[in-house]
């Protein structure tokens, strides 16, 4: 019982703290101070290709909540981009045919062939369970600089139980 009660207090001030968030104006000063970012909703597209005009190198999108028109967009303006599932096979492949070394999948709800596919592309993935032991040795085989493994559970019930 004490264990679930400090992980959900760990959880909930983890979570009060990033949910506070910045606006547009901080994310610029802080890119200006050369500090790096991740943004994603609830900021807008406008806003985002802005922080990848001020120093793309510096800014991370987490596509949740954007479309494949906007994600491309932000590649083009060379801010790398996370991107998993809503999005399908095709759209990601998409944004690795733009620019892979930008793109990083997070596979949960891919299957193996498409984890492979994407690592074919040159996309680097995020992957963990469901995946078994010899998919994962069989994506490290194919570019093992692009496959980066969870290696606990992640499952927000887990934290709460």
């Amino acid at each position: 019982m004490y264990k679930r009660i400090v992980s959900l207090i760990f959880f909930l001030i983890t979570a009060n703290c990033f949910s506070q968030g910045f606006d547009s104006y901080d994310i610029k000063s802080f890119i200006d101070k050369g500090a790096r970012v991740i943004v994603g909703k609830p900021f807008d597209t406008y806003d985002i290709k802005s922080f990848a005009s001020k120093n793309a190198s510096l800014v991370t999108v987490i596509g949740d909540g954007f479309d494949s028109y906007d994600i491309k967009s932000f590649i083009d303006k060379g801010a790398r981009v996370i991107v998993g599932k809503p999005f399908d096979t095709y759209d990601i492949k998409s944004f690795a045919a733009k620019n892979a070394s930008l793109v990083t999948v997070i596979g949960d709800g891919f299957d193996s062939y498409d984890i492979k596919s994407f690592i074919d592309k040159g996309a680097r993935v995020i992957v963990g369970k469901p995946f078994d032991t010899y998919d994962i040795k069989s994506f490290a085989a194919k570019n093992a600089s692009l496959v980066i493994v969870i290696g606990i559970q992640t499952n927000k019930k887990y934290i709460i139980d």
